[in-house]
């Protein structure tokens, strides 16, 4: 849903290595611009690498902060790893809302619901801002400047910083 409404650039998403277990699944993902991440094994180098060289090549990549769908439909907290991502990228990061999604295809559900999906977009975070953010070291770092992506994914939403809200 999230690229649906972009027209003028191609969006290239990070989505869980399982997927391509499919044989469907393998064939596309890969040609529709997927860079696979193995969740198994703590920090996917090789998908980090990947993704890092598409945003230094200008390239849109879409992340899911959060990692997977809520169980409950509620903004969780972002995986240390788009921290690491996003601090290490220096670029613009724009944040989006995905409002919708767990009302269509709630988690562990195959066949979506009719209803009404809107995305809302961010203004983007600039990566001077991501770098102040970030000023603390190693772990903690990361941590702080994902906490940054959410906090602006929680405004769209309409919540306070640090609140959960069901989607």
């Amino acid at each position: 849903m999230l690229g649906c409404g972009v027209r003028h650039r191609k969006f290239h998403y990070m989505a869980r290595s399982t997927l391509l277990r499919h044989p469907v699944m393998r064939f596309l993902l890969p040609r529709w611009g997927v860079v696979a991440l193995d969740r198994d094994r703590g920090g996917d180098v090789g998908a980090l690498k990947a993704a890092l060289r598409l945003l230094q090549e200008g390239h849109v990549l879409a992340l899911f902060p959060e990692g997977t769908r809520s169980p409950d439909g509620t903004i969780r907290a972002a995986k240390p790893g788009v921290g690491f991502l996003v601090a290490k990228a220096a670029v613009p990061v724009i944040p989006a809302y995905v409002e919708g999604t767990f009302q269509c295809l709630p988690k562990g559900r195959r066949i979506p619901r009719l209803g009404r999906v809107r995305v809302t977009f961010g203004e983007p975070v600039s990566p001077q801002e991501i770098e102040l953010r970030g000023r603390e070291a190693g772990r903690r770092r990361f941590e702080a400047v994902a906490e940054l992506v959410m906090d602006r994914i929680r405004a769209l939403a309409g919540q306070e910083v640090g609140e959960s809200v069901g989607r």
